[in-house]
This record gives structure tokens, sequence and C-alpha cells, in this order.
């Protein structure tokens, strides 16, 4: 069993997410994604998104777990959080980890350089309500 761990930073009024432009996995090449990646033997998932984060975006953020999505073979740890840290959004093209930083307006769910399970993950975890640890989707 692969782990993974994917989170999504929101700007406070939840209409601009941040998301990472891969190059890895092959798979994922020139697609976006949430900030994340493999779980490392002996991390927990918190440790890992917060090492993804910083390797990824030089930040740091208060990440909340919401959902572990479980597949054939691999479990995805996923977070969000929320910033009214301004300056994070002058990321966008900065490149870390041969990664682009992007962010879109309007939470565009609809973008073919999306993967597909962000039309759903974003509004998702943009949503108002609060989420118990746990929540299990297989």
């Amino acid at each position: 069993m692969m782990n993974y761990v994917c989170g999504f930073v929101f700007n406070m009024n939840r209409d601009v997410v941040l998301l990472i432009k891969k190059n890895k996995p092959d798979w994922q090449r020139n697609r976006t994604n949430g900030i994340g990646g493999k779980i490392e033997d002996g991390e927990t998932a918190m440790e890992a998104m917060n090492r993804e984060t910083t390797e990824e975006t030089g930040k740091k953020f208060n990440w909340q777990k919401t959902i572990v999505l479980n597949g054939a073979g691999f479990r995805v740890h996923f977070f969000r959080a929320f910033t009214d840290d301004l300056t994070l959004f002058d990321l966008v093209g900065h490149i870390v980890e041969g990664e682009g930083v992007l962010k879109l307006q309007d939470v565009d769910t609809k973008n073919p350089s999306n993967l597909p399970n962000l039309k759903w993950l974003i509004p998702l975890h943009a949503c108002r309500n609060t989420f118990d640890e746990g929540h299990i989707i297989t």
C-alpha cells in the first residue's frame, strides 16, 4: 500500500486555491494537483504534509486533515489550510523542486490540465463545513 498526502491552500475568501504543476510521477506530468507527495517511512501523514509543503512552497500552514481516499494499492490523506497571507499568492510562477506553484481564480475545476478528481476535491475542501478527522472514502 502506497501512502500519499495532498493539501489545498485557500485564501480566506475561499475563491483562490494554490495548486502545483507536477513534474512527477510521469502520469501527473504537466498537470495541476494539490500540494503533496509520498509519505516516507516513519512519517505520519501530518509530518509528510508539512515536509512536502516546505519543499514545494517554502511556506508553513496550519493544516486540517479532512478525508482519506483509499484505492487499489494506494491511500491519500487530504488536508486543507486557509491563509490571509497575501504574499502567499506571490508564489505564482515560482519554481520549487522543479514544480511550478499556480493559483486558480474562481476555482476553475473544469480546466483539463487539472487532475480529474479536483472538480470535486476543491469545492469539498473550500466548503465552510468542518471535518471530523477520519472520514474515509473507498
